[in-house]
């Protein structure tokens, strides 16, 4: 290589990902307040702005439009919603990625996962979300939903 293997980078600033206006929120009425819970009270103001975690998203990609506004695109439901880039601010409720025929068109119904909270029992997130980490596979295949399977970095690409 004709590069250095190694180049200094430098951190300009770190934005959580938070939900201050509640937009977050799954069909099933779960809540990113109810995904997860914290170890102690030392994340009491990361509960409060409603920050999210690897627990309610997967993050895949970014699209940023402006220094204001970017489209976030998720793994887990999959879906789409914007935010701030620079605050980490959720500007909009989620949208779910639609399910396509073989003509390109949309069938009605949406795209989902063993790992999307849709097919949780809330009460079972709210006692201990790691008991709903992902459901079995007969779970998303008897819902409305067409269950997406990982596909090693091709999202939207399954069969």
């Amino acid at each position: 290589s004709t590069f250095d293997t190694y180049t200094e980078a430098v951190n300009l600033g770190t934005a959580l990902m938070h939900d201050p206006h509640g937009f977050i929120k799954w069909e099933n009425g779960a809540d990113i307040q109810v995904a997860y819970k914290v170890p102690d009270s030392t994340w009491d103001d990361y509960v409060e702005k409603r920050v999210l975690t690897g627990r309610d998203f997967d993050v895949e990609g970014l699209a940023v439009l402006s220094q204001t506004c970017a489209v976030v695109g998720d793994e887990l439901m999959p879906a789409i919603f914007m935010i701030n880039p620079m605050t980490g601010e959720i500007l909009s409720p989620f949208v779910r990625t639609p399910d396509i025929d073989k003509k390109g068109k949309f069938n009605g119904i949406y795209l989902s996962t063993r790992g999307d909270k849709v097919h949780c029992d809330v009460s079972v997130l709210e006692a201990d979300a790691d008991d709903c980490l992902a459901v079995d596979s007969s779970v998303v295949d008897e819902s409305e939903y067409r269950k997406h399977d990982p596909s090693g970095g091709h999202e939207g690409f399954s069969l």
